[in-house]
């Protein structure tokens, strides 16, 4: 069999892309929280910013990695209701206010319908596997911030 050294250099090379550009390193969109009797907790994340991706959301995805999730983005305060039709995953999500603070989070069942009302106005919705938020000890008035490089 005849080899191609050529080639090793660019696999080497593209093996370093895709982990940069896929293994959540520091240019991929990220949360950060900031409980306040605890470590920092980051969460890789998808955004939702037009009016489509929002109400497409995480449906009939069957499996969200442990520390990944989805940041539906609204340019002004917004109060839209979450329910989980078509999602077949268990879901947590916190919103987060203009000033960077957690006013809600609330677990979802899959598959439900059942209206998700926020506790006020926000600019974030931050959707993760149910319980990342109570594994990471974040709360009701803990901060966050997105951070998109």
């Amino acid at each position: 069999m005849k080899t191609r050294p050529f080639l090793l250099p660019f696999f080497v090379l593209l093996t370093v892309f895709w982990s940069v550009g896929c293994g959540g390193g520091p240019g991929e969109p990220r949360v950060v929280f900031h409980p306040a009797g605890g470590a920092d907790a980051t969460l890789q994340v998808e955004t939702a910013r037009t009016s489509s991706e929002r109400a497409r959301g995480l449906m009939y995805r069957t499996q969200l990695d442990p520390d990944r999730g989805m940041i539906f983005i609204y340019a002004e305060p917004a109060a839209e209701i979450f329910w989980m039709k078509n999602t077949p995953l268990p879901l947590s999500i916190a919103f987060i206010d203009s000033d960077g603070r957690v006013i809600d989070i609330q677990d979802m069942q899959p598959y439900s319908e059942q209206l998700h009302v926020p506790a006020g106005p926000y600019i974030y919705a931050v959707e993760a596997n149910q319980g990342w938020f109570a594994v990471h000890g974040i709360a009701v008035g803990d901060t966050a911030e997105f951070i998109e490089d």
